[in-house]
């Protein structure tokens, strides 16, 4: 799996490039390589929609529909939005950021080459997103897939595999970081749902590694406004760590207390499987598959029981994203 760039339409786009050959087969025959948007939809041409169980099954029920020019793939629900036109045909507007949307078209002759496709060519280096001139993304894990946003954090070898529901890393500024040859100055984590960023906490990142830049005293801002006046161990603070309570796979988990499940109380947890002593409101449903992103939605800490009640102070992210502020060492 790669990545290239897509122009057409005005703009940039990253794509993901899934060499089927080596990943799946359709049927007997493999399937040529073919590009996708993450995150994207083409809007205002979707003639019907159907059900397919994954990714590249939406991708070819459209190549099977004569009517079909592109298709939107929403990973969660497993709907397949078939479309009548694509990118390449309408304007600029119409291809929107839609979170949970893999946007893939019918008209890519061989591949993503550019030989072969004018509106395709590679980049050359694999990347995790497009790059913003301060903060570069680093690693973007999508809620409800299966895989642990954990271990897919802290593993050094990265299972490409993932990257079909959203997920990325940019391998080359992790492995950097990890073997200290990036001055990071700061990081930033972000949480992301259907309507854009819903909480960002930036770190000081000087003389980080890839896990302790998650700590309460290099937290420099935040959405929680008794976050940073609170004590770690034996103050109101008893977890602020990446790796957080493993034994309950409770992960970037920053929690204020425990009293017992319908009293435990923090502020972002990313809880990643039904392990023993799990509470009721980390356990999974069929709407909310594993790993589970929970923050709270006000200026200070949630009680994270209410994600049941449903009462709006408990938020369920979509995704959550890594980038850095840094120089070359």
């Amino acid at each position: 799996m790669g990545t290239v760039a897509m122009s057409g339409t005005g703009s940039t786009l990253l794509l993901v490039c899934a060499a089927m050959t080596s990943l799946w087969g359709w049927g007997d025959a493999a399937l040529t390589p073919w590009c996708s948007v993450v995150d994207t939809a083409l809007v205002g041409w979707n003639v019907s929609s159907i059900h397919t169980r994954t990714h590249k099954l939406c991708h070819v029920a459209c190549l099977e529909s004569a009517n079909c020019s592109s298709a939107n793939y929403w990973w969660q629900s497993k709907v397949c939005e078939l479309n009548t036109l694509s990118h390449q045909s309408v304007s600029e507007s119409h291809l929107v950021k839609a979170s949970g949307s893999i946007y893939t078209f019918a008209d890519q002759m061989t591949g993503c080459t550019f030989a072969s496709h004018p509106s395709i060519h590679f980049t050359g280096r694999k990347h995790c997103g497009t790059r913003d001139p301060k903060w570069q993304l680093v690693f973007k894990g999508v809620a409800g897939t299966g895989a642990k946003l954990y271990n897919m954090w802290t593993n050094e070898n990265w299972d490409p595999s993932v990257e079909i529901s959203g997920s990325c890393r940019d391998n080359d500024l992790h492995r950097a970081w990890r073997n200290g040859q990036l001055n990071v100055k700061q990081v930033k984590l972000s949480l992301h749902n259907s309507t854009g960023e819903t909480a960002e906490l930036i770190f000081n990142g000087t003389g980080s590694d890839i896990r302790n830049w998650f700590r309460q005293d290099r937290l420099t801002s935040s959405p929680w406004d008794d976050l940073s006046s609170s004590s770690l161990f034996g103050g109101s603070v008893n977890y602020f760590s990446i790796e957080g309570h493993g034994q309950v796979d409770r992960r970037f988990f920053i929690n204020s207390n425990y009293g017992g499940c319908k009293i435990d109380k923090g502020w972002l947890v990313v809880t990643e499987s039904n392990s023993h002593g799990s509470c009721c409101w980390e356990q999974r449903k069929s709407e909310y598959p594993y790993p589970i992103i929970l923050y709270s939605r006000g200026n200070k800490s949630v009680v994270w029981n209410n994600v049941l009640s449903n009462n709006g102070t408990v938020g369920r992210a979509d995704s959550m994203t890594i980038h850095i502020d840094f120089e070359h060492a």
